[in-house]
């Protein structure tokens, strides 16, 4: 529950309220050994730390969101994770390296017919794309 709390505090950009509640929802994540829960924290964090401009930490986060995910095969956390990281790097100016992310993300939210994933994926690779001048 703090996790989705923390995403709806993060959507509204109120990003202080959001990390502490997705940081006490990562930590509650990890004691009861919720793998899936944790890389949605993750990932959640990655973003909230991307709109604060802590790209390193960001990325960092993103990335271990995207490896559980990947461990446990969930492929809904996988397409969230990899998403948010087209963001990170499209921020760090690393243009190619987002659109595969975002390409990776399309394909995913594809995969298993989730509209809403598949738009916000594909509104990261057009951004993206023009940034690379495609």
């Amino acid at each position: 529950m703090l996790a989705r709390q923390g995403a709806c505090a993060l959507w509204l950009a109120h990003y202080d309220k959001a990390i502490a509640l997705l940081e006490r929802g990562l930590a509650l994540a990890r004691q009861h050994s919720a793998r899936r829960e944790m890389a949605f924290c993750l990932s959640q964090l990655g973003f909230a730390r991307r709109e604060q401009g802590a790209y390193g930490e960001a990325e960092q986060l993103a990335q271990e969101g995207l490896a559980i995910a990947r461990a446990i095969e969930d492929h809904w956390g996988m397409a969230l994770a990899l998403q948010y990281l087209g963001l990170i790097a499209r921020s760090l100016q690393r243009y190619a390296e987002g659109r595969q992310y975002a390409q990776e993300s399309i394909a995913l939210y594809s995969a298993f017919g989730s509209q809403r994933g598949l738009a916000f994926a594909l509104a990261v690779l057009g951004f993206v794309t023009l940034d690379l001048g495609v």
